[in-house]
């Protein structure tokens, strides 16, 4: 909203003022001006919002004229200390990490600068190549402070380039880090990694479940968040999301390519077999689909089906991408009854759908463009939705061992996820 001579005033969930507030600096917004409001309105949006803007706007435009501005255009100044100096043990270094807000609260490796300098080493890069620089903190991520989180999380040196690779794909514009950094909603990074160095570094496929074989999984995906934390978000921006899910400390995967009746993800995305993959995708807590009595394709991808086509998740209003995460029982049934990954997708898109009568009409003005173009005003309340908008981001992967269980990860509106080859 404007007003003449007045900066354009931003309404924001009150929520999410510390989120926005790093974003002005981000962008050097040096006249960001906020109107806080409550967050459930904020976020529905409609009339009741308009209202309370158009109320608040004289407030800040008062405050802004008595020099009520914050300091949210002043350029970010990396004030990263490069070596803490702690008296005592290791006790003592985890409760300064944790106190500084550096850590996901559980106790970390202390990233000593010759640990720091074995993982920089396993990288085959200088420690002070810079990788990206990602919203909101817009901070160099260089080499050594991957290896510094790398360390904390607890990380074996060999998974840097893995590392590295994902937080060059988180920098995709299509990733929106922005948006999962800080957003309330419950979202986290999923990993997957495909190709030779899986099998190299000793990630489980979903079969291991010893402690050595889960060791590189559960650690990429905490190093992963680490960085976001450290190296992406400002303090006080760590527990934005309304609740907590564990797979925000830990969930990275590879594929059990040994089990899978379809050639790896990372070949049909167009690699070959021989590259080393890594692809990052931002989803919801993943849900089970398990099944003990189907014993036909069908019957089986019909709990996908169900799973997906409901009106109660966010990502249905709008854009997004799902991963199917097939267990290989799963997998090899569907595939023994001729389907192929191109035959699921359609047979999910055409089969499950969601009826627009199942859709308040208050919902209905979230929908996207899209939505509201086929499914909106006069269509047939028997009308039905598919559960993807484009039929290829019905994403599939083949991971976990015996037994009649799979996972449905659910995507989120305009996040794509992104797939890049380690180099």
């Amino acid at each position: 909203m404007e007003k003449r001579g007045v900066p354009t005033i931003t309404v924001v969930g009150k929520g999410f003022e510390k989120a926005a507030r790093s974003f002005g600096r981000a962008y050097k917004l040096s006249e960001l001006r906020l109107l806080l409001v409550d967050d459930t309105v904020a976020h529905q949006g409609g009339d009741e919002l308009l209202q309370l803007a158009v109320g608040g706007v004289d407030q800040v435009v008062e405050e802004w004229g008595k020099g009520a501005a914050d300091t949210n255009g002043a350029a970010i100044q990396e004030e990263w200390r490069e070596t803490l100096i702690v008296e005592g043990g290791y006790l003592d270094a985890n409760q300064l990490l944790l106190e500084m807000e550096l850590t996901d609260g559980l106790p970390v490796i202390p990233p000593t600068p010759d640990l720091v300098e074995q993982f920089v080493a396993a990288s085959g890069r200088s420690g002070n190549e810079v990788i990206a620089r990602l919203m909101p903190l817009m901070g160099n991520i260089t080499v050594d402070r991957i290896a510094a989180n790398a360390v904390m999380a607890g990380c074996a040196p060999n998974v840097m380039p893995i590392l590295i690779t994902a937080v060059q794909a988180m920098g995709a514009e299509e990733y929106r880090v922005n948006h999962v950094v800080t957003t309330a909603h419950t979202l986290f990074p999923l990993i997957v990694v495909n190709g030779p160095i899986a099998g190299e570094i000793g990630m489980s496929d979903g079969r291991d479940l010893s402690a050595e074989g889960w060791r590189p999984n559960a650690t990429i995906a905490r190093a992963m968040r680490l960085l976001m934390y450290n190296c992406m978000s400002e303090s006080g921006l760590h527990g934005t999301t309304c609740q907590g899910h564990i797979g925000k400390v830990a969930d990275a995967i590879t594929e059990n390519v040994a089990h899978s009746p379809w050639e790896p993800f990372h070949v049909e995305k167009g690699f070959r077999e021989s590259d080393s993959v890594v692809t990052v995708m931002t989803v919801e807590p993943l849900q089970m689909v398990d099944d003990h009595s189907a014993v036909s394709a069908q019957g089986i991808l019909a709990n996908f089906g169900s799973q997906m086509a409901t009106s109660g998740n966010r990502p249905i209003f709008g854009p997004a991408q799902h991963m199917l995460i097939f267990g290989p029982s799963h997998a090899n049934k569907a595939a023994q009854g001729g389907f192929d990954k191109d035959m699921i997708r359609r047979f999910i898109y055409e089969v499950y759908r969601i009826p627009v009568n199942a859709y308040p009409p208050e919902s209905r003005e979230r929908w996207s463009d899209w939505k509201k173009m086929l499914y909106g005003t006069n269509t047939m309340e028997s009308a039905t939705i598919p559960v993807v908008e484009d039929i290829n981001d019905i994403l599939i992967v083949v991971h976990g061992g015996a037994g009649p269980n799979s996972f449905f990860a659910p995507g989120i509106n305009t996040h794509k996820s992104v797939t890049k080859k380690i180099e």
